[in-house]
């Protein structure tokens, strides 16, 4: 009996697709990755942007889900690695557009961001 058990639960196939994809590269389960976790990335990135930085850093997150495959641990919750990924990626956009202006005395304070604002 636990014999036929364990191979049940050893053939059925695998809902981890990041797991899949860090193992293979094949853009399949990709694709599947996309389509279960994409639009709650971009609506995740939406509430802590706007929705042209939102669109932005979710193309970035898929971008650095392909070169960062290997990372993933097939323990660790897919949702929660992306939304990592996304999350660190918009932090890293935000440095980037915040201006520095230095001062004598080693005082930084912010530059007027003309570019653009943004919703928190």
């Amino acid at each position: 009996m636990l014999t036929s058990l364990k191979s049940w639960f050893i053939s059925q196939p695998s809902n981890d697709y990041l797991a899949d994809y860090a193992k293979s590269g094949d853009n399949r389960h990709l694709t599947k990755l996309v389509t279960l976790f994409g639009n709650d990335l971009y609506h995740y990135l939406v509430t802590q942007s706007n929705e042209q930085l939102a669109f932005d850093i979710s193309q970035q997150t898929w971008l650095k889900v392909m070169e960062k495959r290997h990372y993933y641990q097939p323990q660790d919750n897919p949702k929660a690695w992306l939304f990592r990924l996304a999350r660190n990626a918009l932090i890293d956009e935000f440095r980037k557009q915040q201006r520095f202006v230095e001062l004598a005395d080693d005082t930084a304070i912010a530059a007027p961001n003309t570019q653009q604002s943004f919703d928190y």
